[in-house]
């Protein structure tokens, strides 16, 4: 699984624990310009070689939104993307907001066989649940716990 983060540390252990559970064995992780504790978060699952850090600095520009999306983020996935080829069969490239919820199986390698597997290319559909009018999450509560209303 790929994902480029910024400051989101406090939800790194809950998302790569959570992935866990559903089959992912291994992360490639691009940090772009945290300041944050990512690395003290990260450190345990870099030690068990179930995630590979990667850093991906990148300079602000005029239009940062624009210049995110398509040059740095689309660069870290191009990136994860070569490292993936001819080590794993199947990458996630997600945010670390989003979680991969598997249906049919428990585990998501186990949908990808069963009901996908001669598929070079998945999207998998999208729910936003927002806010769920949480104004906190506190740091010991769970974002999965907390947020539970999905939009229309």
């Amino acid at each position: 699984m790929c994902a480029i983060f910024q400051n989101e540390s406090r939800f790194l252990k809950e998302w790569i624990e959570y992935h866990q559970r559903v089959g992912v064995e291994h992360f490639w992780l691009y940090n772009n310009n945290s300041t944050d504790n990512y690395k003290e978060i990260l450190q345990p699952y870099i030690q068990e070689g179930v995630v590979e850090l990667i850093e991906w600095p990148s300079e602000k520009y005029k239009d940062d939104w624009f210049h995110y999306s398509f040059q740095i983020q689309i660069g870290a996935y191009n990136d994860a993307l070569a490292r993936a080829r001819g080590v794993s069969k199947w990458l996630a490239l997600i945010d670390l907001d989003e979680f991969i919820v598997p249906i049919s199986n428990d585990k998501i390698q186990d949908v990808l066989e069963n009901h996908f597997p001669h598929v070079s290319g998945l999207c998998v559909n999208w729910q936003c649940f927002g806010t769920s009018n949480v104004k906190e999450i506190l740091p010991h509560e769970s974002l999965l716990k907390k947020l539970t209303w999905k939009m229309y």
